[in-house]
């Protein structure tokens, strides 16, 4: 899941991001950026934890 992308308003599994591509290159990767602090944080608490069971393409929170 994109963790900076909102949640889609109607369906919650969701989020709002497309990508956009023209013979096999890609030309746009756009979203709804989520800009509720809180959920953010939830998120990236939930993807570092991800992370220290073994989830690859989870991200480690940055504090700096």
């Amino acid at each position: 899941m994109s963790p900076l992308a909102k949640y889609h308003r109607s369906i919650p599994d969701l989020t709002e991001r497309f990508e956009l591509f023209v013979r096999y290159k890609e030309l746009c990767n756009a979203y709804t950026e989520l800009n509720d602090p809180i959920v953010q944080r939830e998120i990236f608490e939930l993807q570092a934890k991800n992370e220290l069971v073994g989830d690859e393409e989870a991200q480690t929170i940055d504090e700096n």
